[in-house]
């Protein structure tokens, strides 16, 4: 074990096994100070960001976010549930806006559809085939942001060839 592991350690995990409470809070303040003054989630017209961290940062966690459009519209964020297994799959609505696209507010329009999490991990067979499902199911062209907060699959139970 190391005996000592520099501020953001968080950014190489292979270093120790987990964060202690210190890199912890560390990261939290990171985030916070990025979501709110350096990297803000982007707000322009069909803007789409995803932050994931894994087990390491916090035991996992994320968010997917979007920009509905519209003049001043603020991003909508979806927050990925922390320490969950599995994928997120977050699909989004495109329509048309009317006026202009560009600076006046018109052009595409984005809303969340659904937001919903397949485990993978914990039941591999039901949730492969439920997710297999849920792909066939999509409309084409249908967007589709894919995300995880924790783990998706692992050595002893790798993707099914469903997913793959």
């Amino acid at each position: 074990m190391l005996r000592f592991l520099p501020r953001f350690s968080f950014l190489c995990p292979h270093l120790a096994r987990y964060l202690t409470e210190d890199h912890n809070e560390a990261f939290r303040a990171f985030r916070e100070d990025r979501a709110t003054k350096t990297m803000p989630p982007p707000s322009h017209p069909g803007a789409v960001a995803v932050e994931c961290y894994g087990r390491q940062a916090e035991r996992g966690g994320g968010w997917v976010s979007f920009a509905p459009g519209g003049a001043g519209a603020a991003a909508t964020v979806v927050d990925l549930k922390p320490n969950t297994t599995g994928i997120w799959c977050t699909e989004l609505a495109l329509t048309a806006g009317g006026g202009k696209s560009g600076g006046g507010g018109g052009g595409a329009r984005m809303a969340l559809v659904a937001h919903e999490q397949f485990n993978l991990y914990k039941d591999l067979a039901g949730e492969t085939s439920r997710f297999a499902k849920y792909v066939c199911g999509l409309a084409a062209g249908a967007v589709v942001v894919v995300s995880i907060a924790d783990t998706a699959c692992a050595k002893s139970r790798p993707l099914g060839p469903k997913v793959r």
